[in-house]
């Protein structure tokens, strides 16, 4: 005999479609709210400081993360330049190699870090141009630059990639240059904490209006409860966790034989933007030339030398082509002048 199946009850179907009835309705309420700006919700993809009340509603690793076409997902790092794409090669790196017929010269090669100021543009970066210029300071030598400069990268992704990256290359000069990124809010978990998985599931929960206006909140209500592993609206990368990572990044160097360089982190400063950010981003460059004091570490202190010069800048963070081009000249001087530094080039 065989028995029948019974079919989903009335009650139970009733049930599922007056909930999801309830959750569309809901889900257009809250569009209409926060459309009209009656009720606030959560943008991990915008970070306006060109409005200062906007400037708590989110950060910009969930846009690189999802939103970037030269970039892909990196457990490690969050996300990395897609190999052989845009500027960057089969490494991940942005080069300017030198002339390999000019084999009777020395070879130098130094990988810099940092983020879209570091990376560039499609025709100059003060990383590239660097090479440039120590080829035109010394005559026997030829310099190969490797660039890592990624766009929103900090501190804590540049040495999770130096230390990958060490495994393969062996650079004379390494040099760091961030400060801006780690300074950005973090709308969730500091870089440290921060988990991709989580972001991949919030990344298709973000859809929801309702999801978005709920975690606004809830985020608002528990700010003066959370700790550094899920706090929102501090540094992506806080002031002491920022001298860890130049720390780590000079021992990890130096303990293979390399010349550490620390670069200031330069920027305009504007009225119209956030004072807490930028005061964040000074902190950071005290904390570069506090640390090389007693470190066996050059800085070069180019927040200091560019100032607020607006022909360099062509916004608040990134340098305009001449402004690569006056910054690797700088950067070129100040290795030259190095006592240790300078032997490489003799």
């Amino acid at each position: 005999m065989i028995r029948k199946v019974k079919p989903i009850s009335f009650k139970l179907l009733l049930i599922i479609i007056i909930s999801a009835s309830l959750f569309l309705l809901l889900e257009l309420t809250m569009i209409i709210l926060t459309d009209r700006k009656i009720l606030s919700d959560y943008k991990p993809l915008i970070i306006n400081y060109l409005a200062k009340k906007n400037s708590d509603n989110g950060d910009w690793r969930l846009f690189h993360i999802f939103q970037e076409e030269n970039y892909e997902v990196d457990e490690k790092l969050f996300w990395a330049p897609k190999k052989n794409s845009h500027f960057y090669n089969e490494d991940r790196f942005i080069t300017r190699l030198s002339d390999r017929k000019e084999d009777n010269k020395r070879k130098i090669t130094i990988i810099t870090y940092g983020d879209s100021n570091t990376q560039g543009n499609e025709k100059i970066s003060w990383a590239l141009e660097l090479g440039k210029e120590l080829e035109r300071k010394f005559d026997n030598i030829k310099v190969d630059i490797l660039n890592a400069g990624v766009a929103g990268y900090s501190s804590y992704q540049g040495v999770n990639r130096l230390k990958d990256d060490l495994k393969k290359f062996r650079p004379q000069i390494i040099i760091f240059s961030f400060g801006w990124n780690d300074a950005a809010f973090a709308a969730g978990p500091v870089d440290k904490y921060y988990q991709l998985q989580n972001s991949l599931l919030e990344n298709k929960l973000l859809n929801l209006h309702t999801y978005s206006v709920i975690k606004y909140h809830i985020n608002k209500a528990g700010e003066k409860f959370q700790d550094e592993r899920t706090k929102v609206n501090i540094p992506r990368v806080p002031s002491d966790e920022y001298q860890e990572n130049l720390n780590l990044f000079i021992d990890i160097a130096a303990d293979d034989g390399f010349y550490p360089v620390l670069l200031t982190r330069p920027f305009m400063n504007s009225d119209t933007l956030n004072r807490q950010f930028f005061d964040q981003i000074q902190k950071n460059n005290e904390a570069v030339l506090k640390i090389s004091e007693h470190r066996s570490a050059l800085a070069i202190d180019i927040r200091k030398e560019f100032g607020n010069n607006p022909g360099l800048f062509i916004d608040q963070s990134h340098f305009t082509n001449e402004g690569h081009k006056q910054a690797a000249k700088f950067i070129a001087g100040k290795l030259a002048e190095d006592r240790n530094i300078s032997k490489l080039f003799l």
